[in-house]
């Protein structure tokens, strides 16, 4: 590394090193991807998802989540998605 340039891994860890600390194939998911809907109160322009006040919504219960954490690894990741989320 030249003085100039700065060491990025010391913010941005080499690849490698954010591997899954589990084998692929335990039968159990490393990430789940839930979408509830895109109702929210308002209409922004840069929304990724689509939001507004026409939008929709699913509701979740508490069963359904319980199911879902079963097909997680523990150290799985569970990112959540939709329009404002507390509607």
């Amino acid at each position: 590394m030249s003085e100039e340039t700065p060491d990025l891994h010391a913010v941005f860890p080499p690849f490698e090193d954010q591997k899954p600390s589990w084998e692929p194939g335990e039968g159990r998911l490393p990430e789940i991807h839930l979408y509830f809907g895109s109702l929210c109160n308002r209409e922004c322009d840069f929304c990724v998802v689509f939001g507004s006040p026409r939008g929709w919504m699913a509701e979740v219960d508490e069963a359904l989540l319980d199911g879902l954490m079963g097909l997680l690894h523990p150290q799985a990741q569970l990112k959540v998605y939709g329009g404002e989320p507390t509607l």
